[in-house]
């Protein structure tokens, strides 16, 4: 009776834990905004309406970049000169993002991964949520 009631906490547990969807290492590819970020034991920060972008760029050998973009109220795009070396990287079923700067070196873990959102959470257990910014809408209209 002991070991059943032991299976039952085991598989109840297993369950609960929360699930990390990853989809396709393309999906990190291009232009994302950031929604809001969450930081244990303080307000969530919302970003709503924020001009700033990350640009992510993926090769096929799992290595890329991150640069910040900055967008005007005329929908012109300006990159910051600094940009992040990262390299992903799967340890023990999760995908971790390898970031390198000149002036220091961290990693983040994907919690989630689609083709429209993305949630990635750092060192000090910061969340960031992000939504895929549509680019080609920007450059028809000038604005989004």
């Amino acid at each position: 009776m002991r070991i059943s009631m032991f299976g039952v906490i085991i598989l109840f547990m297993i369950s609960c834990q929360e699930k990390k969807e990853i989809g396709t290492i393309d999906h990190l590819n291009g232009y994302w905004q950031i929604e809001r970020a969450e930081v244990p034991d303080v307000v969530v920060k919302n970003y709503k309406g924020g001009l700033k972008l990350d640009y992510i760029e993926i090769s096929p050998d799992s290595t890329g970049i991150r640069k910040k973009v900055k967008l005007s109220l005329m929908g012109k795009m300006k990159t910051t000169p600094n940009q992040e070396e990262i390299k992903l990287l799967e340890k023990e079923g999760d995908l971790i993002i390898s970031c390198k700067t000149p002036y220091s070196e961290w990693t983040e873990s994907v919690l989630h991964l689609s083709s429209d959102s993305l949630v990635i959470s750092n060192q000090d257990d910061k969340k960031y949520y992000y939504s895929k910014y549509d680019i080609d809408q920007l450059n028809e209209t000038g604005t989004q």
